[in-house]
């Protein structure tokens, strides 16, 4: 993920809130995409 999040975000740790906001448009779908679940993260994490 950290690789990933280098290559894509220029940063291993993601994005800043700032680049969400670019790439979202708003605040509201910021917030709205960090609860947001998705399978495949929680199978990575072991919350699956």
């Amino acid at each position: 993920m950290q690789e990933r999040n280098l290559i894509e975000y220029g940063r291993k740790q993601g994005p800043t809130a700032d680049q969400l906001f670019e790439k979202k448009g708003s605040w509201e779908y910021v917030v709205f995409g960090s609860v947001k679940s998705s399978r495949a993260m929680d199978a990575l994490l072991g919350l699956d």
